[in-house]
């Protein structure tokens, strides 16, 4: 990474964490589109135990990964035989809603190279910096000359340049190809999202096209996948290695495609040696990252022949061929790649060593109890029974029609800063930033509480459900996002009322976090938090930087440890206080 885009990065970091009115070192555009809601072609259904899976057994695992906060699922999907046996939503969120798939979409761009080299267009063997002369200079033929795309599909390009590049420059095939590489290619294990991107872009300079068009014709397209949303670099190529939304059930869609080794409904649309190949061990990457070694554009796992797509903060695509199985999740837990308590419960369950029948005896009484078990999954918490949970929840309600009515009408005044609606993940994501919160106000109609969270002259207006999630629309410079909204009356340990707002936006992996402290009749103090947590953005933006030895260094050298934590702190966990506008 250059001396240039360190310093942008730092730039970046210092804006977030101040009151800079303009923060972006990009410009913005809109880049998530809004989620389309249409109708999906759905895979059949069965009940477990005819595929060999006891209803019991299935209702055990769901709720034991539904039990791990940490975790933070968001849905789950499990695959025997080609049918549904279990599609469970945790509330708030909703498998029906695309949702971000993080690194996950990596073996996506994996499996349109394998198309491209089923066509002859492409090979493994093919220099990289061949098929791009126009951004090649000669410097960078004799520096790259040893880079062939199989390095980029089993991560070990060495390329120095990673995603940090997309929020500093603008032409990343470029930046890619003038960057130094930190080893030869081939001699090392390095994850790597811009080796993805240098795939897409490949495959939309092969084509002639864009990546989206060549999955609406090849891939996605036959496989009647219809609502999705990949999003594209400053230039208009998709970015490969993330922003791909989908949808749960073709996620599950393509764990089958593989499973069933590149066919959909008898037609071969990967190459099933192409399949065989990416799920055979091309690299080792380390411990820490994985047991298991790593194929092309996907990791391999526990159960010999398995394979993994994975993503960011725990979205997965398991792919388990003996058993004829395939289990896709989406969720907004704490952890980076391929290990998870959710991973290693899928290994208790389904890993190396388990056996499962082809089919079972039918248990009616068992798969009603799996079926009650997904309904309170997807409602969440169920209230607390008989009369001390009666009294309880009468108690909760009065408070929070008390309370509600008590601040209704009052609005407080902000000095913009490092607070903002969006989570900082999200903003880092889309290279989306808003001046900063400025205003809060509220209002009560027909009992229910609305908060207005002003940035600027920008205004959401959002529904609190006390009782359940409430949906609604956070808008920020033109981009939409779907959210579900809860609240929460309560008081600290002085008395103080605190209202605490659970913000889940439904097609990330992030949730925000607000408490209103009402420390006086006309102060509001706001404190915000997410999900996930700072700790996981610090570990990410630890993992970046140490890809980097050129921002190792200068991070090292300004106190990096140290700037990196405030930095994250003043952004990921701001706090403000409000003054109440005077009528």
């Amino acid at each position: 990474m250059d001396l240039r885009t360190v310093r942008r990065v730092a730039e970046l970091l210092s804006r977030l964490s101040g009151r800079k009115q303009e923060v972006a070192v990009l410009p913005m555009r809109v880049q998530k589109a809004p989620f389309p809601a249409g109708p999906e072609d759905a895979l059949p259904r069965a009940a477990p135990e005819s595929v060999g899976i006891r209803s019991g057994y299935l209702q055990s695992f769901l709720e034991q990964a539904a039990a791990d906060r940490g975790e933070n699922l968001h849905s789950l999907t499990v695959l025997r035989h080609g049918k549904v046996i279990a599609a469970c939503s945790f509330a708030p969120f909703d498998r029906t809603v695309w949702h971000v798939t993080h690194s996950l979409c990596k073996t996506v761009t994996g499996l349109c190279a394998g198309i491209l080299i089923g066509d002859g267009l492409l090979s493994p063997d093919e220099r990289v910096a061949d098929i791009f002369p126009e951004k090649a200079s000669p410097v960078a033929r004799i520096r790259w000359r040893g880079l062939l795309v199989r390095h980029l599909l089993n991560m070990t390009s060495g390329a120095s340049i990673n995603e940090l590049a997309s929020v500093t420059q603008t032409d990343w095939v470029r930046g890619f190809l003038d960057s130094v590489p930190q080893f030869e290619p081939g001699e090392s294990f390095q994850y790597n999202s811009m080796n993805s991107y240098m795939l897409s872009a490949i495959i939309c300079k092969k084509t002639g096209g864009t990546l989206t068009e060549f999955l609406q014709a090849r891939l996605f397209g036959p496989m009647g996948i219809r609502d999705f949303h990949w999003e594209t670099c400053p230039l208009g190529i998709e970015k490969g290695g993330w922003g791909l939304y989908l949808k749960q059930e073709d996620m599950a869609k393509l764990g089958l495609l593989v499973l069933q080794r590149g066919k959909w409904d008898g037609r071969a649309l990967v190459p099933e040696d192409y399949i065989r190949e990416m799920s055979r061990r091309q690299s080792e990457p380390p411990a820490e990252m994985s047991d298991y070694g790593y194929g092309w554009q996907c990791w391999l796992w526990a159960r010999p022949g398995s394979i993994l797509f994975n993503g960011l903060f725990g979205q997965n695509i398991l792919v388990i061929p003996d058993l004829d199985m395939v289990i896709a999740s989406n969720a907004g837990g704490d952890r980076m790649f391929g290990k998870s308590g959710y991973l290693s419960l899928c290994e208790t369950y389904f890993g190396a060593g388990v056996k499962l029948p082809d089919t079972c005896p039918p248990d009616p009484r068992a798969y009603r109890r799996l079926c009650r078990a997904v309904r309170q999954l997807e409602q969440g918490a169920p209230p607390e029974k008989g009369l001390a949970g009666f009294l309880a929840q009468r108690r909760q309600r009065k408070l929070n029609e008390a309370r509600s009515a008590e601040i209704a009408g009052r609005r407080y005044v902000f000095e913009p800063g490092a607070a903002r609606l969006l989570p900082l993940f999200v903003q880092l994501l889309e290279n989306n930033y808003t001046t900063g919160i400025s205003g809060v106000r509220f209002s009560c109609e027909a009992e229910k509480l609305y908060v207005t969270v002003e940035e600027g002259e920008q205004q959401n207006t959002l529904e609190v459900g006390f009782q359940a999630p409430v949906r609604g629309k956070v808008c920020a410079n033109s981009e939409e996002q779907l959210v579900a909204v809860r609240g929460l009356w309560t008081q600290n340990e002085d008395g103080v009322p605190v209202l605490k707002l659970d913000i889940a936006f439904l097609e990330q992996a992030s949730t925000r976090h607000i408490k209103l402290f009402f420390d006086a009749a006309d102060t509001v103090r706001m404190r915000l938090s997410e999900t996930p947590s700072k700790q996981a953005l610090q570990d990410g933006a630890a993992v970046v930087m140490g890809a980097s030895r050129l921002l190792g260094a200068l991070s090292g050298a300004v106190d990096g440890k140290g700037r990196m934590e405030s930095w994250l702190t003043a952004i990921a966990e701001p706090e403000l206080t409000g003054r109440l506008e005077k009528a």
